[in-house]
């Protein structure tokens, strides 16, 4: 089955939730310092749509405050994920994949996400050309390819609508 790859960069690291709580499909404060995640927009904006699209999201691999790795269950089966990797010495300095098999509930999931950012999701401000190289030795990917991927994307699921 094909999958759809789109990558994103975060903007902000806020919101920093309670990794516990996280665990349990819920956003609350951390208890202390052990239990911090930094959620970032990019997870805030996934989490929150997929509540409101009937999806559940749960973190699957975590090491605090960051990266880490969201699932998206539907019906208790994963159906989505969105990975974090560190790129540079920042949580700002990151970068996330959402990857899913081409199907309905992902396609709007994204959709709803991107909508929620109100930005180019491969705009950062925090990212120069000494990030991007890094970025491409570690994720294997320059910052074209994950232009014409999240393109590519965009214009597999627009199709796919009509």
């Amino acid at each position: 089955m094909e999958r759809i790859v789109y990558w994103l960069l975060p903007e902000r690291v806020r919101p920093v939730v309670s990794l516990s709580a996280i665990r349990k499909g819920q956003i609350q404060d951390p208890k202390g310092a052990l239990d911090r995640l930094h959620l970032t927009d990019i997870g805030d904006a996934f989490f929150k749509a997929a509540l409101e699209g009937g999806l559940l999201p749960i973190v699957m691999r975590a090491d605090p405050p960051f990266p880490w790795e969201m699932q998206f269950l539907e019906d208790g089966r994963p159906t989505c994920v969105l990975e974090g990797t560190m790129v540079g010495g920042s949580t700002f300095r990151s970068v996330l994949q959402f990857s899913s098999p081409v199907r309905d509930r992902p396609r709007a999931l994204l959709s709803a996400a991107i909508e929620r950012l109100g930005r180019d999701p491969l705009e950062s401000r925090y990212w120069d050309d000494g990030t991007w190289i890094r970025a491409q030795r570690s994720v294997s990917k320059s910052r074209d390819e994950m232009a014409m991927d999240n393109e590519s994307m965009l214009r597999l699921t627009d199709a796919l609508d009509r």
